[in-house]
């Protein structure tokens, strides 16, 4: 009966450790009985007429019970494999959760000027160990004085005009580098 556990296991795809198995081959034993009874080499023509109904009626009572039991393994089986699949699941879910999370407030990071993009897998790997710890170690992190209360992401370019009367593109990164120096009360050239 255990080697037709084992193949049912193996058949759904459920893996067992052999200390598991180990246990199960016991549980098996206790279910079926060292000397069990042949029904089928029972010879009832050599038994007396009393015994003879007593006897059919334990033999199909044997027969509905092996049959119980053979359904209660597979569902238990059945169950078991269902539980296991909705358990890891429901870790994948929060594995993806967790790593949106800190995917998500690594960005933010980034996103308002925090930290650079060097930085970012120090921070995530900071966020990973320990959200909390580094969700309040970020909040102490400043933005940048020259960048506070100023769009972070860089203007596009603009036209203008020079003395000579000849028009020039500014890129946006001289324009950003401008607000930073204005912000800084800088007269060098960027």
């Amino acid at each position: 009966m255990f080697e037709k556990i084992k193949a049912l296991f193996a058949k759904y795809g459920i893996q067992i450790s052999q200390e598991k198995e180990n246990e199960i081959k016991v549980e098996v034993d206790k279910l079926e009985p060292t000397n069990a009874i042949d029904w089928s080499k029972i010879d009832l023509s050599k038994v007396s007429p009393e015994m003879k109904p007593i006897l059919e009626t334990m033999s199909n009572q044997n027969k509905i019970l092996v049959e119980q039991v053979k359904q209660l393994t597979d569902t238990l089986g059945a169950e078991r494999a269902a539980r296991e699949a909705s358990a890891k699941a429901t870790q994948e879910e929060a594995k993806k959760a967790h790593d949106k999370k800190v995917s998500d407030a690594v960005e933010k990071l980034f996103k308002d000027k925090k930290i650079v993009e060097a930085d970012k897998s120090k921070w995530k790997t900071d966020f990973e160990t320990n959200f909390d710890m580094a969700e309040r170690m970020a909040a102490l992190i400043p933005v940048p004085k020259q960048l506070q209360g100023k769009e972070t992401t860089p203007p596009a370019p603009t036209t203008g005009t020079q003395a000579t009367g000849t028009t020039v593109k500014t890129s946006p990164h001289k324009a950003l580098a401008e607000a930073i120096r204005e912000q800084m009360g800088s007269n060098e050239k960027v």
